[in-house]
């Protein structure tokens, strides 16, 4: 239950400014996520406090994690960042 209270707060957070929540995974092991679309809002609320996670290559298709953490609700918030590399 607790666990789902922090990201229903994390939720309406992120609502009311301006980003998009696609899904929340929750596990009883780790600390709960929630997804958002990759937008400049994202961005903004996480400026100088996002860190890429990871990240795969298909051809020039080069997709990055990136994530937040909410320090109040103790979540993170990830996103991915999809762009074109030259071959």
């Amino acid at each position: 239950n607790d666990a789902l209270a922090r990201i229903e707060r994390t939720t309406e957070w992120l609502t009311a400014n301006k980003v998009t929540v696609v899904a929340t995974l929750s596990s009883t092991l780790s600390t709960p996520i929630v997804v958002v679309d990759a937008s400049p809002a994202a961005w903004i609320l996480f400026s100088g406090r996002a860190e890429r996670v990871g990240y795969t290559q298909e051809g020039a298709v080069r997709t990055e994690t990136w994530e937040g953490y909410d320090r109040v609700n103790h979540v993170r918030v990830r996103w991915l960042e999809v762009s074109a590399c030259r071959a």
